[in-house]
């Protein structure tokens, strides 16, 4: 009877590590792998090194800086506008939150950051989030841009391009929703599955209360 457990035991632990291997090879294996890397606390400093300068373009070609989205909360998420799930439903899930925390939502700017600098203009950026909040500020970059916001913020992103010149092509990329304090830090993150009525909850105790769990 041993022998039978241990030679179960031991075949369910096969099957996982060849589960686990393969889900490491998909968009959000490899951020789960990356998770506690890019967002566990730096040596000493207590909180995760995420956030830094950045200059970019808003989707009505007004320059944006990290400086600018101080003085308030901020909402931050990566994306593309040819997402065909994780995105559309990401900004859906934060639309709906802010509209039910209600008012003290005006003290929190979501904002959206393109990791498709090729085919994300400001043009194609501001048809893509009006179907989203009328608040949503939506930036991107050039190639260099992105690549200095995406390392500030600890974002793994990449394009799947058959040959050069496709255009038809997916972006793996992470997926947090990184909420940023007034003076400009890193405050918590919360995952992209989280439901609307949990994000509320949770923006609204951090918000009114300082609550951050």
């Amino acid at each position: 009877m041993r022998w039978l457990w241990f030679s179960g035991m031991l075949g369910l632990a096969i099957i996982l590590a060849s589960t686990m291997m393969w889900f490491g090879h998909t968009q959000f294996g490899r951020q789960s792998a990356e998770e506690m890397a890019r967002l566990t606390p730096a040596s000493g400093s207590g909180k995760a090194q995420i956030g830094g300068d950045f200059t970019l373009t808003d989707q009505n070609g007004n320059l944006v800086t990290a400086h600018d989205l101080q003085g308030h909360f901020s909402l931050v998420m990566f994306g593309f506008t040819y997402c065909p799930d994780v995105c559309p439903t990401m900004l859906s899930t934060v639309t709906e939150a802010l509209n039910r925390i209600g008012p003290a939502a005006d003290g929190i700017q979501p904002v959206f950051i393109s990791v498709d600098p090729e085919r994300d203009t400001p043009e194609v950026l501001k048809a893509y989030v009006s179907a989203f909040h009328p608040r949503l500020l939506a930036l991107s970059g050039t190639s260099e841009q992105t690549r200095a916001v995406t390392e500030a913020y600890k974002v793994y992103y990449y394009a799947h391009k058959k040959a050069p010149g496709d255009k038809e092509y997916l972006v793996d990329h992470s997926s947090f929703l990184y909420l940023m304090g007034p003076d400009g830090e890193y405050v918590t993150h919360f995952n992209h599955a989280i439901a609307p009525s949990e994000l509320a909850v949770r923006l609204s105790d951090i918000v009114q209360n300082d609550n951050v769990y």
